[in-house]
């Protein structure tokens, strides 16, 4: 494969995840006046788009380019940070967050998927392991600088965040550009994706399951993720040091993933998958439980803790993923897993944002725990009944 691609990628990860606002969007949604049962309204819209457009985005970039849906939703992304910049009122920062939705539909998956097939149509797939552990490396890094770096621009001005999210986004773009896209073949080529996909959706390797329990994860750590911002506010800590917090806990995570980086070649099995899969699953239940104790620096030790375990999961089961979908759907099937997402976490953040509103602490880590333990269950349960990852049927040729 060609080196400049790779770097044409990672640069695409870097900008994608330099996202300054994230350690306080919701400190600063907040500070304009909107309470936190709004703010988890707010999120939950969020996630119902993604419910709504994840799929039909999963099959426009698998019938119509991955790239051309990374670009799409590389603007809508840049619509959106911009648009916080002047946002005033309830209905307007609605408007701005379904955008925000469905650009992130548009790239979710995409970027993966482009990878994967530009290495398989240069028989280098054995590299894709080492290059998506890489790529979280640089995202990690990447999102740890802005973060950083919007604890400084926070003190010079809230807007700064946001247009500084927009000029890297932009970046993000001009890479996207100069990716090669794989080659849509035209003619009656839908019936015969949305009859293979089906096909896969019945076969009884389907990592249908699997993706199910990933909704219930990705629930509960999205959730404790958006509102430990609340929560370390409310014990003392400033803005500034949140974003500081929330950059260590990425840094970490690229840590993780650059001491556990793995040779060309090695895939991830169902047996290992499921020893990742439950140690994820006590340690977050461990995160979860410090974060009712109130205090902050109990509270963010677990909390660097399960963010720093995470993309290690990630790039565990997006391996796993890709391995298990032998056709030309896997777009498609990251954006299935993806709608999953976003209903646990429409639903996860929705709650939590009522229960922080009205109830302890406790209450809210309780439910984080049962969102936990049930999530880990299925997929325990669900990669035993798979015998082997690579079963599923071909896509029908043309």
């Amino acid at each position: 494969p060609s080196r400049h691609v790779i770097w044409y990628y990672f640069v695409l990860a870097a900008s994608l995840n330099a996202v300054y606002f994230r350690g306080l969007i919701v400190i600063d949604v907040l500070r304009r006046g909107i309470d936190a049962t709004q703010v988890g309204i707010l999120f939950g819209v969020v996630s119902m788009l993604a419910v709504l457009t994840e799929i039909p985005t999963g099959v426009f970039a698998d019938r119509w380019g991955r790239k051309r849906s990374l670009q799409t939703g590389i603007i809508l992304l840049i619509v959106f940070a911009l648009g916080m910049v002047a946002a005033r009122g309830m209905m307007t920062h609605l408007v701005l967050f379904a955008v925000w939705g469905i650009g992130k539909s548009l790239v979710s998956g995409a970027d993966k998927a482009l990878l994967y097939d530009y290495l398989r149509q240069r028989n280098a797939t054995y590299l894709y392991r080492r290059l998506e552990t890489r790529a979280s490396i640089v995202a990690s890094v990447s999102l740890t600088a802005a973060l950083v770096a919007g604890a400084g621009l926070q003190m010079i001005r809230w807007e700064a965040l946001y247009l500084a999210s927009a000029m890297t986004l932009g970046l993000g773009w001009l890479a996207s550009r100069k990716l090669p896209d794989v080659a849509v073949r035209r003619g009656d080529k839908r019936l015969r994706v949305e009859s293979s996909f089906r096909e896969e959706l019945k076969s009884k390797h389907s990592p249908l399951l699997v993706l199910v329990s990933v909704g219930f994860i990705a629930a509960a750590v999205a959730a404790y993720y958006t509102y430990f911002q609340a929560i370390a506010n409310r014990a003392g800590l400033s803005p500034g040091w949140i974003s500081i917090c929330y950059g260590f806990a990425e840094l970490a995570g690229a840590a993780v993933l650059w001491l556990s980086c793995p040779a060309p070649g090695s895939q991830p099995t169902n047996a290992g998958v499921r020893r990742i899969v439950a140690s994820y699953g006590l340690l977050a239940c461990m995160a979860f439980g410090l974060g009712a104790f109130g205090n902050v620096v109990i509270s963010g030790l677990g909390f660097v803790l399960l963010i720093a375990a995470t993309p290690s999961l990630d790039v565990a089961l997006i391996c796993w993923i890709q391995r298990c979908v032998q056709s030309s759907h896997r777009a498609t099937w990251f954006s299935v897993s993806a709608t999953f997402n976003a209903v646990g976490i429409a639903v996860m953040t929705a709650t939590v944002g009522c229960l922080m509103s009205v109830a302890p602490v406790g209450y809210t880590v309780f439910v984080l725990i049962v969102a936990m333990s049930v999530g880990v269950a299925i997929m325990h349960g669900s990669l035993r009944g798979i015998a082997r990852p690579m079963a599923l049927p071909q896509a029908s040729p043309d």
